[in-house]
């Protein structure tokens, strides 16, 4: 696992690091009322995408191993693909009423119409995604994945920096998916792709394992959404547009950390109850969320304790406040999100028991949606803030009882453990430097983080990490003692 984790690291990190910085330039370009109205936009790309799309590319990353243990790659392809075919028909249908309702004369309408085409550029670019994903190719994925963030950057900041605010930042994002998702589409799919090959019973599969994740996904954006919303009809779009930069910029830095782990760790939990039961997959799972834990945990306490330094250094004049007030609440409720969506939410998958997920994020939702339309209007942001930490805390634990009695996993409660004591020495060592500002002192300040918390993990050998380290070492000295001894 750890194997997959740190090639998952490069392949995914440094698009990662690209949407980071990224932020840095969008706050100095875009006044919060245009980012606002981007964010709103964005709202619909991801209702549409978690809605119509993610079930399909679960289901194609949990079904595409046996084809490929078959040799049979073209019939998921074209199945997927005339399935994706049939959703971007349905979603244009109920596109085109909600454009009706719209009217042509709504200064909306456009914004409407380009999110639609991000939302089928996203989804058919991240089937491109599942698919390296599925064969555990790594650097194809990375590629892709670095393809995509460079383009998206170029095309959004041209656009930006001519004053076309929301459209152009939409827009750049449309063209660099466009591009990026070509590539494997000409050179893979369109190889494999046969009418002939597109299986029912394979769609039904995919529909009876996706259907009810449709639904717990759209309750899961509903959660994602609700204080975006709430916050722009109630305090107006330019603290909404704040409020969602600082959020979409803690947010996604977790997000990366939690998915460069999970690229690596869901297809081997996958395989191993494929080829070994559900034992030796309970195990896998209690290890990938010991994993997840003991590198997000720090990751988030990092972005909590440096909050300051980050924002003065990051964020444009106008989002600084806010970001600097909340920035420490997001990360804690984006690590309890990330822990459930990539941690207990796989048990789930694993079993193909995606209905049982559907409870426990309908009760978080709607605590969600009450709380912020109760404390928003008395506390403002901070009131949402607090509604959202509650439904992710509601959501994650009633989900844990539910997953642990479909499949009992054992913890490594004793190395999350460690992990936590590394976090909280790495917490106190960084804390005089948070006031800090300039790209200088932020990098210095995450170096120092990082070496503390290694060093810490090496101290306390979480994970065995020190046997782990001497294993690869002494690999490489027998890789070089061969070398020799054939050149010799």
């Amino acid at each position: 696992m750890l194997k997959q984790i740190i090639l998952y690291f490069f392949s995914h990190g440094i698009p990662g690091v690209i949407t980071f910085l990224s932020v840095a330039v969008y706050s100095r370009y875009m006044l919060p009322e245009e980012y606002g109205v981007f964010a709103l936009a964005m709202t619909v790309v991801s209702f549409m995408n978690s809605v119509m799309f993610q079930w399909l590319r679960l289901g194609f990353l949990r079904f595409l191993p046996r084809d490929i243990e078959t040799g049979d790659i073209s019939r998921s392809i074209s199945t997927v693909t005339a399935a994706f075919l049939v959703t971007a028909g349905l979603t244009a249908t109920l596109g085109s009423i909600g454009y009706a309702f719209m009217g042509d004369a709504s200064s909306l309408s456009g914004l409407w119409l380009l999110s639609l085409l991000v939302g089928w550029a996203q989804a058919w670019f991240e089937l491109q995604l599942t698919f390296f994903r599925s064969r555990m190719q790594g650097v194809k994925y990375g590629i892709l994945s670095l393809i995509r963030a460079v383009l998206v950057f170029v095309f959004s900041l041209i656009a930006i920096s001519y004053g076309f605010g929301a459209y152009g930042l939409l827009g750049g994002l449309l063209a660099g998916l466009l591009l990026s998702a070509s590539f494997p589409t000409v050179a893979i799919w369109m190889k494999q792709l046969r009418i002939r090959s597109i299986d029912r019973k394979l769609l039904k599969e995919l529909l009876s394992y996706g259907l009810p994740l449709t639904l717990t996904f759209a309750l899961s954006t509903i959660i994602h959404i609700t204080d975006r919303i709430v916050i722009g009809n109630v305090l107006g779009l330019d603290e909404a547009g704040a409020y969602a930069m600082s959020f979409d910029f803690t947010e996604n830095s977790l997000t990366t950390i939690f998915m460069i782990i999970n690229l690596g760790a869901l297809p081997l939990v996958i395989r191993t109850m494929e080829q070994s039961g559900k034992d030796e997959a309970s195990l896998s799972i209690g290890m990938n969320i010991g994993w997840l834990f003991s590198i997000g945990l720090p990751a988030a306490v990092g972005l909590s304790v440096l909050a300051p330094g980050l924002v003065h250094t990051m964020f444009g004049a106008q989002y600084r406040d806010i970001a600097v007030s909340i920035i420490p609440i997001v990360a804690f409720t984006g690590f309890i999100r990330c822990m459930k969506m990539y941690g207990v939410d796989v048990v789930f998958q694993t079993m193909k028991s995606t209905k049982k997920q559907l409870l426990p994020t309908a009760i978080a939702a709607i605590v969600n949606l009450v709380l912020n339309l109760w404390l928003v209007p008395i506390l403002g942001i901070h009131g949402s803030l607090i509604g959202t930490s509650v439904a992710y805390l509601i959501g994650i634990g009633y989900g844990w009882v539910i997953a642990y009695q479909l499949l009992p996993v054992k913890l490594p409660l004793r190395e999350m453990g460690k992990a936590l004591i590394a976090a909280l020495v790495m917490a106190l060592l960084i804390w005089p430097l948070r006031a800090h500002t300039g790209v200088g002192w932020v990098v210095a300040s995450v170096v120092i983080g990082v070496v503390v918390f290694t060093a810490c993990c090496l101290i306390l050998n979480v994970f065995e990490l020190r046997q782990m380290m001497k294993s690869y070492l002494f690999k490489g000295k027998v890789k070089e003692q061969v070398k020799e001894q054939v050149n010799g």
